[in-house]
């Protein structure tokens, strides 16, 4: 079939070493197989152009990363989305407002993006990290209130009782938290909203109802 060939080879061996953290080990593989990106680059090519940039990203050599992305970006790569919310997650190391900025970008330029969600959850993340816990909110309520987010449902319930919490709207957390527990009772999120809850329950001077 003629996927047996040193290029796959190295491919498959590149996104293992990924996987293992030897981000070193994988992007000399990735390197092996193709460095540039010009205008004739396939699909293949240029998959690996954006793993390369990935090992220089999580070796933290952010500048050699975001001029990477930012070239995939301009050739309007299959995966410039995916370049593009790269790019926000490195403007954030210093400068949350441009993240922010560039986040919203990436759901009016690439409308079909799969990443268009993930963009809209580190949104309200970094609202709520900056302490702007309402500008957080509409995003939130946008995730839970689209079926096809389904996968950020318990943290995005987790993250708005939170947003309530902090804004000392007690009635609302609780009640957010509420259905988290009830709709996902086995989550992760579940159990930090229970340790919320109970902090609650007890600055209100009311364990019992907590019980």
């Amino acid at each position: 079939q003629g996927d047996v060939s040193v290029q796959n080879t190295r491919y498959t061996l590149g996104y293992s070493l990924f996987q293992i953290e030897n981000y070193k080990g994988a992007l000399a593989q990735f390197e092996a197989i193709s460095k540039d990106l010009d205008k004739n680059a396939t699909p293949f090519q240029q998959d690996v152009f954006v793993r390369s940039a990935d090992c220089y990203y999580m070796m933290k050599d952010y500048n050699k990363a975001l001029s990477m992305y930012d070239h995939l970006i301009s050739k309007g790569s299959v995966q410039a989305d995916y370049a593009l919310f790269q790019k926000a997650m490195i403007t954030g190391i210093k400068n949350s407002p441009q993240k922010i900025v560039l986040l919203k970008s990436l759901g009016s330029a690439y409308s079909q993006s799969n990443l268009k969600f993930d963009a809209e959850m580190e949104i309200a993340s970094t609202y709520i990290a900056d302490k702007s816990f309402a500008e957080a909110i509409p995003y939130l309520e946008n995730l839970l209130s689209n079926d096809q987010a389904v996968r950020f449902y318990p943290s995005a319930y987790y993250k708005l009782g939170l947003v309530y919490y902090n804004a000392n709207n007690n009635s609302k957390a609780i009640a957010v938290y509420k259905s988290l527990v009830s709709k996902y009772p086995q989550s992760e999120e579940t159990q930090d909203a229970l340790a919320t809850v109970k902090d609650i329950f007890v600055e209100e001077g009311t364990p019992d109802e907590y019980i």
